[in-house]
Protein backbone atom coordinates (compact mmCIF):
# COMPACT_ATOMS: atom_id res chain seq x y z
CA UNK A 1 0.00 0.00 0.00
CA UNK A 2 1.14 3.48 -1.20
CA UNK A 3 0.57 6.70 1.08
CA UNK A 4 0.53 10.00 -1.34
CA UNK A 5 0.50 13.45 0.55
CA UNK A 6 -0.20 16.31 -2.39
CA UNK A 7 1.18 18.83 -0.01
CA UNK A 8 2.68 19.22 3.35
CA UNK A 9 4.51 21.81 5.55
CA UNK A 10 6.34 22.24 8.65
CA UNK A 11 8.97 24.69 10.54
CA UNK A 12 11.93 24.25 12.92
CA UNK A 13 13.46 26.68 15.16
CA UNK A 14 17.05 27.18 16.74
CA UNK A 15 18.82 24.64 13.80
CA UNK A 16 22.59 24.30 14.16
CA UNK A 17 24.49 22.78 11.36
CA UNK A 18 27.75 21.21 12.52
CA UNK A 19 30.05 23.90 13.10
CA UNK A 20 28.56 25.86 9.39
CA UNK A 21 25.28 27.93 10.67
CA UNK A 22 22.79 28.47 13.06
CA UNK A 23 19.75 28.87 11.59
CA UNK A 24 16.90 30.95 13.61
CA UNK A 25 14.10 29.41 11.46
CA UNK A 26 13.51 26.74 9.10
CA UNK A 27 10.19 26.44 6.74
CA UNK A 28 9.56 23.16 4.91
CA UNK A 29 7.20 22.44 2.38
CA UNK A 30 6.59 19.26 0.28
CA UNK A 31 4.98 18.67 -2.95
CA UNK A 32 4.17 15.27 -4.15
CA UNK A 33 5.24 12.98 -1.50
CA UNK A 34 4.93 9.39 -1.67
CA UNK A 35 5.61 6.77 0.74
CA UNK A 36 5.71 3.12 0.82
CA UNK A 37 5.27 1.80 4.32
CA UNK A 38 7.07 -1.54 3.40
CA UNK A 39 10.32 -3.01 4.40
CA UNK A 40 12.91 -1.05 2.01
CA UNK A 41 10.46 1.10 0.49
CA UNK A 42 11.31 4.52 0.03
CA UNK A 43 10.00 8.22 0.49
CA UNK A 44 9.63 10.12 -2.29
CA UNK A 45 9.40 14.07 -2.33
CA UNK A 46 8.80 15.24 -5.82
CA UNK A 47 9.17 19.05 -4.90
CA UNK A 48 10.95 20.15 -1.28
CA UNK A 49 11.32 23.93 -0.21
CA UNK A 50 13.21 24.98 2.02
CA UNK A 51 13.30 28.89 3.61
CA UNK A 52 16.09 29.84 5.49
CA UNK A 53 15.88 32.70 8.23
CA UNK A 54 19.44 33.77 8.94
CA UNK A 55 19.87 36.23 12.22
CA UNK A 56 22.75 39.01 11.63
CA UNK A 57 24.10 38.48 14.53
CA UNK A 58 24.87 34.75 13.03
CA UNK A 59 26.19 36.26 9.98
CA UNK A 60 28.43 38.28 12.19
CA UNK A 61 29.40 35.06 14.07
CA UNK A 62 30.25 33.78 10.58
CA UNK A 63 32.61 36.31 9.59
CA UNK A 64 34.36 36.67 13.63
CA UNK A 65 34.94 32.53 13.10
CA UNK A 66 36.28 32.78 9.70
CA UNK A 67 37.38 36.56 8.84
CA UNK A 68 38.69 37.22 5.14
CA UNK A 69 42.34 37.66 5.26
CA UNK A 70 43.19 41.27 4.85
CA UNK A 71 40.32 42.15 6.70
CA UNK A 72 39.79 42.61 10.62
CA UNK A 73 36.47 43.85 12.76
CA UNK A 74 34.00 43.04 10.45
CA UNK A 75 30.26 43.99 11.70
CA UNK A 76 27.59 42.82 9.22
CA UNK A 77 23.97 44.91 9.01
CA UNK A 78 20.97 43.58 6.98
CA UNK A 79 19.12 46.91 5.67
CA UNK A 80 16.16 46.40 3.36
CA UNK A 81 17.43 44.86 0.39
CA UNK A 82 20.45 45.25 1.13
CA UNK A 83 23.86 44.67 3.00
CA UNK A 84 26.02 46.82 4.94
CA UNK A 85 29.66 46.00 6.48
CA UNK A 86 31.69 48.27 8.38
CA UNK A 87 35.44 46.73 8.74
CA UNK A 88 39.30 47.84 8.71
CA UNK A 89 41.21 46.78 5.66
CA UNK A 90 45.10 46.24 6.00
CA UNK A 91 47.08 48.53 3.58
CA UNK A 92 50.70 48.00 3.84
CA UNK A 93 49.90 46.40 7.38
CA UNK A 94 47.82 49.57 8.07
CA UNK A 95 44.34 48.60 8.94
CA UNK A 96 42.11 51.47 7.17
CA UNK A 97 38.23 52.18 8.10
CA UNK A 98 35.74 51.05 6.06
CA UNK A 99 31.88 50.84 5.10
CA UNK A 100 30.02 48.80 2.00
CA UNK A 101 27.61 48.54 0.38
CA UNK A 102 26.04 45.27 -1.29
CA UNK A 103 23.52 43.51 -2.62
CA UNK A 104 23.23 39.66 -1.67
CA UNK A 105 22.25 37.83 -4.92
CA UNK A 106 22.75 33.80 -5.39
CA UNK A 107 25.23 33.15 -8.17
CA UNK A 108 24.28 29.50 -10.14
CA UNK A 109 21.90 28.44 -7.73
CA UNK A 110 24.47 27.21 -5.11
CA UNK A 111 26.04 30.11 -3.77
CA UNK A 112 25.90 33.64 -2.13
CA UNK A 113 27.80 36.61 -3.82
CA UNK A 114 27.94 41.08 -2.93
CA UNK A 115 27.25 42.92 -5.67
CA UNK A 116 28.78 45.76 -4.40
CA UNK A 117 27.13 48.84 -4.60
CA UNK A 118 29.74 51.56 -2.91
CA UNK A 119 32.96 51.51 -0.47
CA UNK A 120 33.97 54.45 1.15
CA UNK A 121 37.19 54.49 3.45
CA UNK A 122 37.87 57.35 6.00
CA UNK A 123 34.25 59.02 5.99
CA UNK A 124 32.61 60.03 2.61
CA UNK A 125 36.06 59.41 0.74
CA UNK A 126 35.83 57.27 -2.20
CA UNK A 127 38.17 54.07 -2.71
CA UNK A 128 39.59 53.29 -6.34
CA UNK A 129 37.87 50.84 -7.91
CA UNK A 130 40.51 48.60 -7.78
CA UNK A 131 40.63 48.82 -4.16
CA UNK A 132 37.10 48.17 -4.02
CA UNK A 133 37.04 45.23 -6.31
CA UNK A 134 39.91 43.89 -3.76
CA UNK A 135 37.65 44.00 -0.53
CA UNK A 136 34.32 42.27 -2.81
CA UNK A 137 36.41 39.44 -3.79
CA UNK A 138 37.86 38.85 -0.23
CA UNK A 139 34.13 39.15 1.36
CA UNK A 140 32.52 37.07 -1.80
CA UNK A 141 35.16 34.19 -1.01
CA UNK A 142 34.13 33.98 2.30
CA UNK A 143 30.30 33.83 1.47
CA UNK A 144 31.11 31.42 -1.21
CA UNK A 145 32.94 29.31 1.46
CA UNK A 146 30.19 29.22 3.98
CA UNK A 147 27.27 29.11 1.86
CA UNK A 148 27.38 26.81 -0.78
CA UNK A 149 25.07 24.71 -1.25
CA UNK A 150 26.98 22.38 -3.38
CA UNK A 151 28.18 20.95 0.15
CA UNK A 152 25.38 19.37 1.42
CA UNK A 153 24.15 15.90 1.38
CA UNK A 154 21.28 16.85 -0.92
CA UNK A 155 21.34 18.61 -4.18
CA UNK A 156 19.53 21.94 -3.38
CA UNK A 157 19.15 24.85 -5.94
CA UNK A 158 18.97 27.84 -4.04
CA UNK A 159 16.27 30.00 -5.52
CA UNK A 160 15.36 33.52 -3.55
CA UNK A 161 17.47 35.40 -1.09
CA UNK A 162 15.19 38.11 0.41
CA UNK A 163 17.40 40.50 2.91
CA UNK A 164 14.49 42.46 5.57
CA UNK A 165 16.27 44.47 8.92
CA UNK A 166 17.78 42.16 11.11
CA UNK A 167 17.64 38.77 9.09
CA UNK A 168 18.63 37.46 5.61
CA UNK A 169 16.00 34.85 4.50
CA UNK A 170 17.37 32.14 1.74
CA UNK A 171 15.21 29.41 0.00
CA UNK A 172 16.06 26.43 -1.87
CA UNK A 173 14.25 23.78 -3.57
CA UNK A 174 15.09 19.46 -4.12
CA UNK A 175 13.72 16.46 -5.26
CA UNK A 176 14.42 14.11 -3.04
CA UNK A 177 13.88 10.20 -2.21
CA UNK A 178 15.04 8.69 1.14
CA UNK A 179 15.32 4.69 1.49
CA UNK A 180 15.58 3.21 4.90
CA UNK A 181 19.01 1.15 5.47
CA UNK A 182 18.63 -1.54 7.97
CA UNK A 183 21.47 -1.91 10.91
CA UNK A 184 22.90 -5.15 11.99
CA UNK A 185 20.55 -4.37 15.33
CA UNK A 186 17.42 -4.38 13.19
CA UNK A 187 16.59 -0.56 13.55
CA UNK A 188 15.57 1.00 10.37
CA UNK A 189 17.52 4.36 9.29
CA UNK A 190 16.25 6.63 6.72
CA UNK A 191 19.03 8.14 4.13
CA UNK A 192 19.07 10.20 0.99
CA UNK A 193 19.10 7.68 -1.42
CA UNK A 194 22.53 7.97 -3.76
Amino acid sequence: MEIKIRTAQGTAQDIEIGDLITLSELRLAAKDVEITPEPGGPVRIGEATATAVITEATLNRILARHPPEGLRDLEIKTLSGRIGIEGKKLFTGIPIPFTLLAVPEIEGGARLRLNVQQVHVLGPIPLPHVAVQGIANLLNDTLARNFDATRLPIPIRLTKLTVETGRLLLSGTASVEIRPRVTAGGQEIRQPAD
